[in-house]
């Protein structure tokens, strides 16, 4: 990024986490999939969950950019931040609504919904 040593080692691990991450999703799905849902189902939801740290890696990359074109401390570099983290989160948000309600449509409701230990009333 800038040459700064700690920066670029931070750009590193995330560089080889983002890259390794929905490898290693996708096995811990396969796995935790032939005890539960399915393998296949497994591995899409782990490669799913394991693209986390390349969206991270994405953003810190954009933040490095918007902070090396604008400085740290320009006003409309902090909204430009502010706007790309509010789209990446709604964004992620709006995946994950819709990743529940495909578990829901094949899974059904009652294997997600939380466990009730009463009724109203009841102590």
């Amino acid at each position: 990024m800038n040459g700064n040593a700690a920066s670029d080692m931070v750009d590193r691990l995330l560089l080889f986490v983002g890259v390794v991450g929905p490898f290693v999703g996708a096995i811990i799905g396969v796995l935790s999939g032939i005890r539960g849902r399915g393998p296949l189902f497994g591995a899409a939801g782990g490669f799913l969950i394991g693209l986390l740290p390349t969206v991270i890696y994405g953003m810190w990359l954009l933040y490095g950019r918007i902070i090396d074109l604008m400085g740290l401390e320009s006003a409309l570099g902090f909204v430009l931040q502010l706007a790309a983290m509010a789209i990446a989160g709604f964004c992620l948000g709006a995946i994950g609504v819709a990743l529940r309600k495909l578990i829901r449509r094949r899974l059904g409701p009652q294997k997600i919904s939380r466990v009730r230990t009463g009724t109203r009333g009841e102590r």
